[in-house]
């Protein structure tokens, strides 16, 4: 698998134990938005191939429509996830799914 963001990295991570994805999510997540429950604009993109098929899957993480922040969380937390879900690349992906 390869990960990257597309914030603060150019080229892909490569993660040959897949095991550690969730790991590595977890990390770039953190650097993009920050400690605790916090979202952001920002994709993360992950690619898990393997060898002998042609095809590839890229996948991305949308986060989950919520109504009331949690604490730590911004007011507008809500609007914000709307925001990042109709607009920008992810919605591109989506379309063409």
């Amino acid at each position: 698998a390869t990960i990257r963001s597309g914030v603060s990295c150019t080229t892909d991570k490569l993660i040959d134990d897949l095991s550690k994805i969730a790991d590595e999510v977890t990390r770039l997540t953190s650097e993009i938005a920050g400690k605790g429950a916090n979202v952001s604009p920002d994709p993360i993109y992950l690619t898990v191939f393997k060898r002998d098929i042609l095809y590839d899957l890229t996948l991305i993480d949308l986060p989950g429509i919520t109504r009331n922040p949690l604490p730590g969380q911004a007011e507008n937390i809500h609007e914000q996830i709307l925001h990042g879900v109709t607009t920008g690349e992810a919605l591109e992906y989506i379309v063409s799914l």
